[in-house]
C-alpha cells in the first residue's frame, strides 16, 4: 500500500511500515521456505536428468483433477528432492 499525500504524518509512517514489512518479509522468505520445506526443487534441465529423477521416483502427479490437459505434460510433474 502506498500513500500519495506524504504531507501529514500518518501517511509518512503508512508508508515507511508498508516499506519496512516488503524488506523484511523478502529478506526472511528464502530461509523460512527452506526450513518448512516449502521450496520445490529444480526441475530437471537436460534429458539425462529427467530419466535420472523418474527413475529414482523423485516425483508425483497431480490429482487428475488438477491436471491441466493443455499444459505440457511433463509441465505437470511436481519434483521432489531424493530427501
Amino acid at each position: 500500500m502506498y500513500v500519495d499525500n506524504d504531507k501529514h504524518i500518518e501517511s509518512s509512517k503508512i508508508n515507511y511500515l508498508s516499506d519496512r514489512l516488503s524488506q523484511v518479509f523478502y529478506s526472511k522468505k528464502d530461509d523460512l521456505f527452506v526450513q518448512f520445506h516449502l521450496d520445490t526443487p529444480q526441475a530437471p534441465q537436460t534429458p539425462e536428468e529427467l530419466i535420472e529423477k523418474i527413475t529414482k521416483g523423485d516425483y508425483t502427479l497431480p490429482p487428475k483433477a488438477e491436471r491441466n490437459r493443455y499444459d505440457r505434460p511433463v509441465g505437470q510433474i511436481i519434483w521432489r528432492s531424493a530427501d
